[in-house]
């Protein structure tokens, strides 16, 4: 009989055991069967409850556990640890993760890391910070507070089914040049993909008094506007009580210098949050938890992660991407330094206006251009600066960011003119050209 009561007791408590783990977890992570919808006519009642779930508590361990992998620079042991710390994070929510390596050369290399939530459309918003420090630096406020947030993030959004796919990022190579975003934002620019906008994160978690804690600095540029003036600022006004900031925001078209800088050149709509106050103690071994302020780190987690659930959760618009523009219609050899123009156009099934992108085959584009009408025949100009032969080619999206397929390349070669052949001066001109790329502006610059 003692031994039947002990076998019952035993079963009771691991049963109690099951449930009060499952209830533990069930706080910060809901299965995939658990998710939400969120509707549109109940999502205002919905974002106070993402809002609040995000507290100091989940924001400082995040950053704990980070900062205690020491200084972790890119291609260092600890963060590589870093990385796996991460990405097993990321894995046992359930998300779809993966590693994107990075290489430059034997001293520097890396690896991104991607968690997916899948939405209903093929439109992408991002959250996105880097995870790598300066070498002598544990870097609490540079950056474990952004990649804290974006974890947090992954954890409460989890949670809920949006209309749009949601990626959780971080990055390595940011202290080196941001190099784990380069090749991240280049890779979607190859692959067309339809991320519509990023909300980056970097140094977000320094302020010292009240006056500090009310202000936040968001960058944009003219193409990144429309998420300030459509959603950040609405958030901040709508949800005041729980989130209480002072927008102040910068039309920053030359960067303020962190991973958002490589979403804009290639052409992906992106904003930079980051603290009012400049962090003095980044970069140096005294950038640390005690020397942060989480409860301001966690109202900048709070303002980015309501703005992305926004965003994800903007209304489906039934809409077809515009068609494949046709290949760039141009010149296929010319001179370096000589402008030359190609035209090219495309149908939108919907008749909406269009906007083009050239890639030039040299490693820059256009930018976006337009927007231009459905079907209008258009022309860009480019004047290359290196001789060679190069593959141009154009992508076009509707005014809604859903993008078409590159088009088929136009080849054009640069050769060596007759005339400069045997040019000594040109000769020289040429090598300086290669030892610095922008060496006519920094000319011309001197003389005017």
């Amino acid at each position: 009989m003692r031994k039947l009561i002990a076998i019952c007791v035993v079963i009771v408590l691991c049963c109690s055991s099951t449930t009060v783990f499952a209830l533990q977890k069930q706080s910060i992570i809901q299965s995939d069967d658990d998710n939400k919808t969120i509707s549109q006519s109940n999502f205002d009642d919905i974002i106070p409850s993402i809002i609040e779930q995000i507290d100091e508590t989940m924001m400082t361990t995040f950053i704990m556990d980070l900062v205690d992998f020491g200084p972790h620079p890119t291609a260092s042991p600890e963060c590589n640890q870093a990385a796996e710390y991460i990405y097993d994070h990321f894995e046992n929510m359930g998300l779809e993760v993966r590693y994107q390596d990075w290489y430059i050369d034997s001293s520097l290399y890396g690896k991104n890391i991607e968690a997916t939530l899948p939405g209903l459309s093929d439109e992408i918003y991002l959250i996105s910070a880097h995870y790598d420090t300066w070498d002598n630096s544990p870097g609490a406020d540079d950056n474990s507070a952004g990649v804290a947030a974006v974890i947090t993030a992954a954890y409460i959004l989890k949670q809920y089914s949006f209309n749009h796919t949601i990626r959780f990022v971080v990055f390595s190579g940011e202290e080196q040049g941001l190099h784990g975003s380069h090749f991240y934002a280049k890779e979607a620019y190859d692959n067309c993909e339809n991320i519509i906008a990023n909300i980056n994160l970097d140094m977000m978690g320094y302020a010292t008094n009240p006056q500090e804690e009310g202000k936040i600095r968001i960058y944009e540029n003219p193409l990144s506007s429309w998420i300030v003036n459509e959603y950040t600022i609405p958030i901040s006004q709508q949800y005041a009580d729980l989130i209480d900031f002072e927008v102040l925001v910068y039309d920053d078209p030359t960067g303020h210098g962190s991973d958002y800088l490589k979403f804009w050149k290639f052409g992906h709509d992106a904003l930079f949050y980051h603290e009012y106050k400049w962090n003095p103690y980044i970069h140096t071994p005294n950038d640390i938890l005690e020397n942060m302020n989480v409860n301001y780190a966690t109202k900048v987690a709070r303002f980015a992660i309501a703005t992305l659930a926004k965003l994800a959760n903007s209304p489906i618009i039934d809409n077809s991407k515009p068609e494949t523009p046709s290949s760039p219609d141009g010149p296929s050899i010319g001179n370096i330094f000589i402008k030359h123009t190609f035209t090219t156009s495309t149908i939108d099934p919907e008749g909406d206006d269009v906007y083009y992108m050239f890639d030039w085959g040299d490693e820059t584009n256009s930018g976006w251009l337009g927007p231009y009408n459905s079907g209008e025949v258009i022309t860009a100009s480019h004047t290359w600066t290196k001789l060679g032969p190069f593959s141009v080619k154009v992508k076009s999206k509707d005014v809604h960011g859903i993008q078409s397929g590159w088009s088929n390349v136009h080849p054009i070669t640069m050769p060596r003119s007759s005339c400069a052949k045997d040019n000594f001066i040109f000769r020289i001109l040429e090598k300086i050209i290669d030892i610095i790329p922008n060496f006519l502006i920094i000319l011309f610059l001197l003389l005017t």
